[in-house]
């Protein structure tokens, strides 16, 4: 996958209130593209990033690095504001799974005088004859050892002293250019100097100067060699029969160039060559198997292209005897690492054996399922098998028929049925060995691989747009996606249920105004009508197919909230959802939700009140029971508002519209007609404005 490293910026010494900028490199070392969808920092109003062609990084706008291309260069102000040490750090999001996504910052402010920079040539390739390195000049702002004098006085420097040095001698400059020489006031003087490693390890040298600023002005230089070392597994082939074209034992030689974790000094590998001794016993024309015992397939090793640290290169290969007997073959793979890997290839020839199928399952966790495979004798006698398991021992995968440890016999030329029961209680991603003992073959152990894949296919959702601004009074459109990503045909979801929860204190949920979105509307409908809690805000509903399952990426629904003044100080909120699949567990659906803020109102657009001794009111409703001749709901409007009185019963559901228009204030009653409602049980809930009241009414005819 995609790996990415930032490289960090240390800016010295640096005087107070004046600026420097300098450069730092995101680089994709993995496989594929590195994606970057967001970054935060720096904090300190020190440090300021730049991006160039002043482009921006976001969840809508990515920066995306192809693998193997030229590092991503942006830059970095420094304007220290007083005479202490300054750290910060710019963090990046990426789809990265290995990752130093962290720039770190430091400078140290100072006051005027003769200041020094810090020479970092960070990790570099060790020099070798068979492999020529270097040197490598410095890549900072000033392009090698830099001397500022940001006094108003001319210094001169007098000469220099080596403080501390680790394998310094591999830097080189002319150090004459440091003896008697005077720096003008507010001026520089540049010393170029290059780095040649030729060890492995670290590698610094500290500098310090005497000059007549009084002051014991040091420069630090450092780097690191650095060369990759590859990792590479030895290969025991199953025993094959001799001259079977149908007995082939495949295997994989793992070829991986360490990482950080193995190996501190690693980088980028290049492998150059697979050598084979004797080399008569190999071939890597990987469709034509039986021509020699082994064979590799040479399209695998990736020659002469760039191998990134942490990364692993898996070679098929196999191995066929035609003659009876142990078949060695020693591999070298010769590349630009420190040593050459080496492997031992080992397979045996013989007339007789069994063969157990390999097999791969792929299911969802929780999912109960039968496997088959199968167990051949290929030979020309009888074989007693003792017993026959599968290893290691759990309960996600285990023989149907449990008699067969117990073992049987395996007639010539005839293969039987294994049963297997699966059922994996969690996501896993295993390999099972399906072992058989023999009784009379030389091999006494013969196994079958069982590749176990359980995971759940998982799928973004997102409200659109993931971020608002509303405005009291008016009414918003947003929409909830489903992001592309795992392909959901196969998990067959056909029915939905969804949430939207929300501050009721600021949005209320348009119920009218729910549709369906383009990537299921005319193939799914919604079941029945919103079960709406306008209390503590949350909207739940169904949603069942007509023809067809969910599948593909694009709009699902489309929904509407009116924003309200919050009556508490409240700027900042999230409208929520979330989506499960009703008929699967295999389909999970993650949320990714919609930030909204409440605009403040500014003096020009205030709303005009009027005042008046009214307040917001739903009056006891009498009489309670109410009887077949009704009764009136009486109410009062303390400001112009929009006002909706509706009749829910006890699940929620609409049952009645008596009011939902603009209000003036005042006091109003309305008739509540129940010659067509039935006796029971209803709320009678009352939203106006911010205002929200409901009460409890009995009907009985």
């Amino acid at each position: 996958g995609p790996e990415i490293i930032v490289t960090d910026i240390n800016f010295g010494q640096y005087t107070i209130n004046r600026t420097i900028i300098d450069s730092a490199y995101i680089t994709n070392t993995g496989i594929t593209k590195l994606i970057i969808t967001d970054y935060f920092g720096p904090n300190k109003p020190e440090f300021k990033v730049i991006f160039p062609d002043n482009i921006t990084i976001s969840q809508s706008n990515p920066l995306i690095l192809e693998p193997g291309i030229s590092p991503f260069k942006f830059y970095v102000e420094f304007t220290p504001s007083s005479e202490i040490e300054f750290s910060d750090n710019i963090i990046f999001s990426s789809n990265a799974k290995r990752t130093d996504s962290i720039a770190v910052l430091n400078g140290r402010g100072v006051s005027t005088g003769l200041i020094s920079n810090i020479c970092d040539f960070g990790r570099r390739r060790i020099h070798r004859d068979e492999f020529p390195a270097g040197p490598y000049y410095i890549d900072n702002r000033q392009g090698g050892i830099s001397l500022e004098n940001n006094s108003s006085e001319p210094i001169t420097i007098t000469g220099y002293s080596v403080i501390s040095s680790i394998n310094g001698d591999a830097f080189s400059f002319e150090s004459n250019l440091f003896i008697s020489k005077t720096i003008p006031a507010n001026s520089s003087l540049t010393v170029p100097v290059s780095f040649l490693p030729k060890v492995i390890g670290e590698y610094e040298l500290v500098i310090a100067y005497d000059n007549s600023s009084g002051n014991r002005t040091q420069s630090l230089i450092k780097g690191a060699g650095v060369a990759p070392k590859l990792s590479i597994n030895n290969i025991t082939f199953d025993t094959t029969v001799i001259n079977d074209a149908q007995s082939i034992s495949y295997k994989t030689l793992t070829i991986t160039n360490l990482g950080r974790e193995q190996w501190e000094y690693c980088d980028t590998a290049t492998i150059s060559a697979l050598i084979a001794n004797p080399e008569n016993l190999i071939s890597d024309t990987w469709n034509e198997p039986n021509q020699t015992p082994f064979v590799y397939d040479k399209n695998d090793m990736l020659l002469n292209q760039p191998i990134p640290p942490e990364t692993s290169i898996n070679i098929k290969t196999a191995f066929s005897a035609n003659e009876i007997g142990l078949n060695t073959c020693e591999i070298t793979i010769k590349s630009d690492a420190l040593s050459d890997a080496h492997s031992l290839w080992q397979g045996f020839g013989s007339i007789e054996g069994i063969r157990i199928n390999n097999i791969s399952l792929a299911l969802c966790p929780g999912q109960k399922d039968i496997a088959k495979t199968t167990i051949e004798n290929f030979g020309s006698k009888d074989i007693n098998i003792k017993s026959i398991f599968i290893d290691p021992s759990d309960t996600n995968v285990q023989l149907n028929e449990p008699e067969l440890i117990k073992g049987f016999k395996l007639l010539p030329q005839t293969t039987k049925e294994i049963s297997l029961l699966i059922n994996p209680n969690q996501p896993m991603n295993r390999i099972y060995n399906l072992t058989a003992i023999t009784e009379n073959l030389r091999d006494s152990i013969v196994k079958g691989e069982i590749k176990a894949i359980a995971r759940y296919t998982e799928r973004y959702t997102s409200i659109e747009p993931i971020s608002l601004v509303m405005t009291a009074g008016n009414i918003y459109e947003l929409s909830i996606y489903l992001e592309p990503g795992d392909d959901l045909t196969n998990a067959a979801i056909d029915r939905l249920e969804i949430t939207i929860s929300y501050n009721p204190k600021a949005f209320e949920f348009i119920r009218e105004k729910l549709t369906l979105g383009d990537i299921i509307k005319n193939r799914f409908i919604i079941e029945g009508s919103p079960n709406i809690d306008y209390l503590d805000g949350i909207v739940k509903f169904k949603i069942r197919s007509l023809t067809g399952v969910l599948e593909g990426n694009g709009e699902l629904l489309k929904f509407y909230m009116r924003a309200f003044h919050p009556n508490e100080d409240i700027r900042s909120l999230q409208i929520n959802h979330q989506i499960e699949a009703l008929n699967t567990s295999c389909a999970r659906f993650l949320s990714r939700n919609c930030r909204v803020s409440i605009a403040p109102y500014c003096q020009s657009n205030l709303t005009k009140l009027i005042i008046s001794n009214n307040a917001y009111s739903l009056t006891h409703i009498t009489p309670n029971p109410i009887g077949i001749e009704g009764a009136n709901i009486n109410y009062s409007i303390a400001f112009d508002s929009f006002t909706n009185i509706s009749l829910y019963n006890l699940k929620g559901e609409l049952i009645k519209t008596l009011v939902n228009e603009m209000k003036s204030n005042g006091f109003y009653s309305e008739f509540l007609d129940v010659s067509d409602l039935s006796s029971g049980v209803y709320v009678c809930k009352m939203i106006a404005g911010t205002y929200i009241s409901s009460q409890v009414i009995v009907i009985y005819k």
